[in-house]
């Protein structure tokens, strides 16, 4: 699921998502999105989303004002990405968080507290 609350797969903390707003489901090797009701609706290429939507690879997925890219990635692809992320977020030579990191673990945890 996707929404702004901290208790599904994928939290977003723009107010342009609705608390529960999509759905991802995974059914034999193949991706599928439907709504939940949301406020703003779910989009994949600009076509607004009713019932269970099948997700291509490099599909737009539209919730609210953010856009993801959809991308079915196998473990190498993920370990790339998660050592790209490290560089971004840690410092090289000791390892720890840089003030990038807590910068937006800040504002992620002011705009939590101020919505509840």
């Amino acid at each position: 699921m996707v929404d702004r609350s901290d208790e599904f797969d994928l939290t977003v903390s723009d107010l342009s998502i609705s608390r529960r707003h999509a759905m991802n489901v995974n059914r034999a090797e193949s991706f599928y999105v439907s709504d939940l009701g949301s406020t703003n609706g779910t989009f994949v290429n600009k076509e607004l989303v009713g019932s269970a939507r099948h997700l291509a690879e490099g599909d737009k997925l539209t919730l609210g004002d953010t856009t993801f890219k959809f991308s079915y990635q196998d473990d190498d692809d993920t370990e790339y990405h998660q050592l790209l992320r490290n560089m971004a977020v840690k410092d090289g030579l000791t390892r720890i968080y840089n003030k990038r990191y807590f910068s937006g673990v800040l504002e992620k945890e002011y705009d939590y507290n101020r919505r509840n």
